[in-house]
């Protein structure tokens, strides 16, 4: 595998938004189209995430992991095993355009960009710098890092048991 940069395609939108939440850098555009797809791969060193069996076995495409499961817990599970990644910077990209969020340092810039509960009771903010975003620690993502450690501890007692 290369490099550890992912792009995914129109099959895996889900699956791309949860590597982010993990903290790992995916493409993703459901417009992008098989050929787009080869080509961007070459030219960033990206390793293609793909259900598209044609593609899959496309011998001008050089890295591509065939995601088999349509499940979206499956397919996360399934692509921490084809990878053998760990979980190590969850939270650290944009789940919308997958750039790297950067901390706010004086919360009072998101004043008037997050609700005002919000405000008052967190302390730490990051931002999108392309799509402006703003990301805290909240419940919802209390939720998402228990679903990824769930499925990542599933997978390491599958791989203990066998």
């Amino acid at each position: 595998m290369v490099e550890n940069k992912f792009i995914a395609d129109v099959m895996l939108g889900r699956l791309a938004k949860w590597l982010r939440i993990a903290g790992i850098d995916v493409l993703y555009n459901n417009k992008f189209t098989d050929e787009q797809l080869i080509a961007i791969s070459e030219i960033e060193k990206r390793t293609i995430l793909t259900r598209d069996k044609q593609l899959a076995f496309d011998k001008k495409a050089k890295e591509i992991i065939f995601i088999e499961n349509e499940l979206i817990d499956k397919q996360i599970k399934e692509f921490f095993e084809k990878t053998n990644m760990k979980l190590k910077k969850p939270f650290t990209r944009c789940i919308i355009c997958n750039q790297e969020l950067e901390k706010i340092k004086d919360k009072t810039e998101v004043r008037n960009k997050v609700p005002a509960y919000t405000y008052l009771t967190k302390k730490e903010f990051s931002i999108c710098k392309k799509c402006g975003k703003i990301y805290w620690k909240g419940t919802h993502r209390d939720n998402m890092k228990k679903k990824l450690d769930e499925l990542i501890f599933q997978l390491q007692m599958q791989e203990i048991n066998e």
